[in-house]
């Protein structure tokens, strides 16, 4: 099966993916103690159409210690692709919504697959034909996109796109536009190639989950630990360039909240005024 590395040896930001196996996290005690200075925290929302227990809470609280904070999806191809994205809408409404700010939902796609290129993927004792899973994934991420006004990430490794880009490369190419978030636990992060051995579909990675048994202080055991592909500043620029069709009432811009309670304040002093004015 043909992978090749992604020799990328520019700057990284570094942060964590986190899920409700990672416990009840002590997200100050991060941030006061850590010296990895992890800058980024990407939450679970769920498995499936089963919401993850502790999402809201890692959400609100990664954001509160000043995290930049996305959320991820445990996709699952034998259910309806429409139905989990639905769940992220709500789980995201019920946590005060999403901001310019955020980094925009992924999709994990990794539940199982074929080790042998013409295979299907495999979802418990389902085995799902590749045209099936592309299908509800894609529903998915064009349910977000539609919604939220974002682009959405593609979080997949060798259970999904490695064979797909080689078996099935008409179908593997409309992730393209889908920025890459891959898992290689290796010293250069391996990404999908084609037959011939050229990157395929993506033409780079943006994010690298580079080991699942990273430790970070106010976190019990191990943490999966990600690099983002540049510095801090390239990386909200990342995120904000995620952002440029987003005007949904989903997406909360943090000025527009300033600018409305600006306008409340400014209103609410010239009623006084005006009581000033009358009872003068």
């Amino acid at each position: 099966m043909r992978r090749q590395p992604d020799p990328y040896r520019g700057p990284t930001t570094l942060g964590i993916d986190v899920s409700s196996w990672q416990g009840h996290i002590l997200w100050d005690t991060l941030i006061k103690v850590d010296r990895n200075n992890v800058s980024f925290a990407i939450c679970r929302t769920g498995d499936g159409i089963t919401p993850d227990k502790n999402f809201i809470r890692n959400w609100t609280e990664s954001k509160k210690v000043g995290l930049i904070r996305g959320s991820y999806h445990y996709f699952r191809a034998d259910r309806d692709g429409k139905a989990q994205a639905d769940l992220i809408l709500k789980l995201l409404k019920d946590a005060g919504g999403l901001t310019v700010e955020d980094l925009p939902p992924a999709i994990d796609i990794e539940a199982g697959a074929a080790t042998n290129l013409p295979g299907g993927v495999v979802s418990g004792t389902d085995k799902l034909s590749a045209d099936v899973v592309v299908e509800e994934s894609l529903e998915f991420l064009e349910t977000l996109e539609k919604a939220l006004g974002v682009t959405p990430i593609v979080y997949t490794g060798q259970a999904f796109h490695w064979w797909l880009s080689q078996a099935r490369p008409e179908l593997a190419v409309k992730f393209t536009k889908y920025p890459l978030w891959v898992p290689s636990y290796t010293s250069i992060p391996i990404i999908p190639a084609d037959t011939e051995g050229n990157l395929f579909p993506w033409p780079q990675w943006h994010i690298w989950q580079f080991t699942k048994s990273g430790t970070v202080p106010g976190i019990r055991g191990s943490v999966d630990l990600n690099k983002f592909r540049g510095t801090l500043e390239e990386f909200q620029a990342f995120v904000a360039s995620l952002h440029l069709k987003a005007e949904t009432n989903l997406v909360v811009d943090p000025k527009d909240l300033i600018r409305d309670e600006m306008k409340k304040l400014i209103e609410r002093l010239a009623f006084l005024q005006m009581q000033l004015d009358t009872s003068a």
